[in-house]
């Protein structure tokens, strides 16, 4: 199962504060983990990367599942 985010400019904040945590409740990762191979792709420019990767939020989704941060520039 591949999901994934888009997660540029003012929306970094968010997503690593409010939207992955909500995410990481146990009815949602902590479920999926173990029904399936999950590889969850953050799409995100290149000054935000050190952001997104240092965050808490991103921290803990990586012990659950493959986590990889994709930058493009837009």
């Amino acid at each position: 199962m591949v999901l994934f985010n888009c997660c540029l400019g003012g929306y970094v904040k968010t997503f690593i504060d409010v939207n992955l945590p909500f995410q990481l409740t146990r009815e949602n990762f902590q479920y999926i983990k173990d029904l399936a191979e999950v590889t969850y792709k953050i799409f995100t420019h290149v000054e935000d990367v050190d952001t997104v990767k240092n965050s808490d939020s991103v921290k803990q989704l990586s012990e659950l599942v493959n986590v990889q941060i994709i930058t493009q520039e837009f």
